[in-house]
């Protein structure tokens, strides 16, 4: 609204230096005279919609409450609610540094673009940890909360505002309207956690940016992510920890003490050295039992490991 004002005072200006010189003095009087009129009908739209209406409606807040005691209470609990616990969701965004500008090669601009997922767990602070997956779990609930809670404030804004003076209506911003009648003023539009990677040329000549705005699915899903790596790790663990030693006897006995590859035996190098190996690897899947395992000579597990 300020940038429309300003705008059209340019442009008086304007028609006041040049257009001047190339019609008549009647057209540029009628010129001038509209963009005077159109100018002032903005001035005091700004004045009644920024200054006078809502400082009425903050005046009279009270009786607006009370009009509309019901719903009002009803969203003002809610809204205490989200306001207890928001700096609590301030502080695990900060924790695990989920509100940032990370400045970067144009390439990871580009990478973040197309792969948000992965860089937000790469240039964020979040582990491979239950304790960093509580706290993704209550960034999540604060922001189905709060998503709700907004939600909410929408359907009220008609409610409220049909109860209002008919100048009221016109002037006042029905979005902001309830929280302003709720006194929750400052939950209005909370900024939600993001991460921007920006890159600047070193001449200052090229610019490129990309802003992953992360919202509820997204937290959804570095959860289920965290949480494989977390299941995988503790596979990986237990299946190890079965390999015992007599399993591992067992093993080379059923395979006569004979690598299953190159067919190599203690018999034949007596000094062989024999390891049991998993045929579908642990990382893959595969797990610590006798269908599973085999016997190898060290210089084809070897191999096996390099391939």
């Amino acid at each position: 609204m300020k940038a429309a004002i300003i705008f059209l005072i340019l442009i008086e200006a304007f028609a006041f230096c040049f257009v001047y010189n190339w019609f008549s003095k009647e057209i540029v009087f009628v010129f001038l005279f509209l963009l005077s009129v159109i100018n002032y009908i903005l001035f005091l739209y700004y004045l009644f919609s920024k200054v006078i209406i809502p400082s009425r409606i903050k005046k009279n807040r009270q009786k607006y409450f009370e009009q509309n005691k019901k719903l009002c209470t009803k969203l003002k609990k809610k809204g205490h609610k989200i306001k207890e616990q928001y700096p609590l969701y301030l502080t695990y965004l900060q924790d695990l540094d989920l509100n940032k500008t990370e400045y970067c090669s144009n390439s990871i601009v580009s990478n973040a673009k197309n792969n948000p997922k992965k860089y937000i767990l790469k240039y964020s602070d979040i582990d491979n940890s239950i304790e960093d997956i509580e706290k993704l779990e209550f960034i999540s609930l604060f922001m189905s909360n709060y998503n709700s809670f907004k939600e909410d404030m929408e359907d009220a804004s008609i409610t409220i505002s049909d109860k209002l003076p008919l100048l009221y209506q016109v002037f006042s911003d029905k979005e902001k309207l309830p929280y302003q009648i709720c006194g929750l003023s400052m939950l209005y539009n909370l900024e939600m956690p993001f991460l921007h990677f920006v890159y600047s040329s070193p001449a200052g000549r090229a610019y490129y940016a990309t802003k992953l705005t992360i919202d509820e699915d997204d937290i959804q899903e570095l959860i289920e992510e965290i949480s494989k790596s977390i299941s995988k790790k503790g596979y990986t663990k237990y299946q190890r920890s079965i390999m015992s030693n007599d399993l591992r006897e067992a093993i080379k006995q059923r395979d006569n003490y004979t690598c299953c590859k190159c067919g190599n035996s203690v018999y034949k190098e007596p000094n062989l050295l024999l390891e049991v190996d998993h045929i579908i690897p642990i990382s893959k899947g595969g797990k610590t039992e006798a269908s599973n395992l085999q016997t190898l000579c060290w210089r084809c597990n070897r191999k096996k490991s390099n391939n």
